[in-house]
């Protein structure tokens, strides 16, 4: 019997532990559940759909032929059971459990930026992880005049830089002496 491989997680791990089990010969079946409505893409190119320069399409992953289903969140696991349960009550059986399910935006402690209510972001505030926050992001700086990006590592400079490619004068707040330095000494 084939095994069933579920990988939670639509992201950029589960596409490369997707891609590299089929490249080594697993022998499992992998099914990648994601609850974006898009296959895996690489998360590092966001700016740069941003800017124009690349659309979502040309920045999908390779997934070494395992299946996908994409809109499919996993809302619990039944770790006894093996099984996931996904956000429309569906219940998938597996075999072998790989958890790939990233991050989240971080956001800092300052008031102001959540919605009164608690859910979601006060109007003109975004975060920059999904595609989809990628087009609000678009579209709102098409007449935008200025931006301010909290946060000055790999992405936030990224962003700002997409930004301004786009004429929009932004300016990057962070928290360390300089930019990038968890990846600059």
């Amino acid at each position: 019997m084939t095994p069933r491989i579920a990988v939670v997680g639509g992201g950029m791990a589960a596409a490369r532990f997707a891609e590299r089990y089929g490249a080594l010969g697993g022998p499992g079946e992998v099914t990648v559940y994601g609850a974006e409505p898009r296959a895996p893409y690489n998360r590092v190119l966001l700016a740069e759909v941003l800017t124009g320069r690349y659309d979502a399409e040309s920045i999908a992953l390779p997934l070494g032929g395992a299946g996908v289903r994409t809109g499919s969140e996993v809302v619990a696991l039944d770790t006894a059971a093996r099984t996931l349960r996904l956000a429309d009550g569906t219940v998938e059986v597996w075999d072998e459990l790989v958890l790939a399910t990233g991050a989240n935006p971080v956001l800092p402690p300052v008031r102001g930026l959540r919605r009164t209510d608690g859910y979601g972001l006060v109007e003109g505030v975004h975060t920059l992880r999904t595609l989809e926050d990628c087009a609000r992001l678009a579209e709102e700086a098409v007449g935008a005049r200025r931006a301010v990006v909290i946060g000055g590592g790999v992405l936030g400079v990224s962003a700002a830089r997409a930004l301004a490619a786009l004429g929009v004068r932004s300016e990057i707040v962070h928290q360390a002496p300089y930019l990038i330095e968890r990846q600059q000494d």
